[in-house]
């Protein structure tokens, strides 16, 4: 998927089609289920092997899902304007 998109240069808010928007609510939920899961780790002190790279890199690949059905469909990037 990312080799088919211009790379990012910029911090996105998230827009454009319905479905690109969607994934980015379904990274904002894998982020939330992450801290909680890393909060989790410490209070318990458990070794959770390699699931904490798994759901660490899950978040990314709905950000990346968004970013390509966005770019699929023609939708622009809205890009979050620093101050």
């Amino acid at each position: 998927m990312t080799n088919s998109m211009p790379p990012q240069t910029h911090f996105i808010l998230y827009s454009g089609s319905p479905e690109g928007t969607y994934a980015h609510v379904a990274r904002a939920i894998t982020r939330r289920a992450e801290r909680a899961f890393v909060e989790l780790i410490h209070e318990r002190n458990i070794d959770v092997g390699d699931s904490y790279k798994y759901i660490n890199r899950l978040s990314d690949y709905f950000f990346t899902l968004s970013r390509y059905l966005n770019h699929l469909q023609g939708k622009k990037e809205t890009i979050m304007e620093l101050r």
